[in-house]
């Protein structure tokens, strides 16, 4: 029984923690991610008055580290890109961050450059003049924090676990320990001292117990009783037969 409640409690930590570890790095990531669009809202805000010849050939930063500037035209056509050759950049009215500032202002979403070849965040805002604005900030650095929170969550969680291994032992003895005190000998047992659902059980094991001795006691009692009743009738006949069998005693 100890065992089995040892790993039932085992289950549901691991069940627990492993929630727990889950939830933890959805909520960050989730934190992360809208952190990094109010950055890239922030960044668009402040390139909004830029004249498109001012804007810088350069982006900040270096390689998947760096904030990609992109100038649409409403049409869809690549007017300025600070990372790549807008020569060779297709139409980009397909983009969802591009289709949806168009409608309503401005958008965002993440996904898989085409160009640079790994995972960016996108931020598009609409421009009075009509065209879409758009920071990309790639997301090496970003998986690098969401790993070392997966790992950090996951030692936490471990050490979580091989404390409720240390504690299951402890709660199944103390859960356990009563009862096995009791099937030991449950005569001595103390009412008070188990958990309650058992006192109405050790009462009636304890009275049909008394029940038993009692009748054995008076079983004990009649056994006597008749054995003294019949001592005195059998003495009789005995010394009778004795007088028969010597010849005493005439026809």
């Amino acid at each position: 029984m100890r065992k089995k409640i040892k790993k039932q409690f085992l289950l549901i930590a691991a069940i627990a923690v492993m929630a727990t570890a889950v939830c933890a790095v959805m909520l960050f990531y989730h934190i992360l991610t809208e952190q990094i669009y109010d950055d890239l809202r922030a960044e668009a805000e402040a390139l909004a008055g830029v004249p498109a010849v001012d804007l810088p050939t350069v982006s900040e930063g270096d390689g998947k580290e760096a904030l990609r500037m992109t100038l649409i035209g409403s049409d869809g056509v690549v007017l300025y890109d600070s990372g790549e050759n807008v020569a060779a950049m297709g139409n980009h009215s397909d983009r969802p961050e591009v289709a949806q500032a168009l409608t309503d202002g401005e958008g965002c979403s993440m996904r898989r450059s085409k160009t640079l070849g790994w995972y960016t965040f996108y931020y598009a805002r609409r421009l009075e003049n009509g065209t879409i604005l758009r920071i990309g900030k790639a997301s090496g650095s970003i998986s690098r924090l969401v790993w070392m929170m997966t790992g950090l969550t996951m030692c936490v969680g471990a050490a979580v676990f091989l404390l409720c291994v240390f504690l299951a032992g402890q709660f199944a003895r103390r859960i356990v320990g009563p009862i096995e005190r009791m099937s030991s000998n449950l005569m001595l047992a103390d009412e008070n001292t188990v958990y309650e659902e058992l006192r109405p059980f050790i009462a009636t094991i304890k009275r049909q117990h008394a029940d038993i001795l009692n009748h054995a006691r008076l079983r004990q009692e009649f056994t006597a009783n008749v054995s003294h009743e019949l001592k005195t009738p059998l003495t009789a006949i005995s010394g009778y037969a004795e007088l028969i069998a010597s010849g005493m005693t005439n026809e």
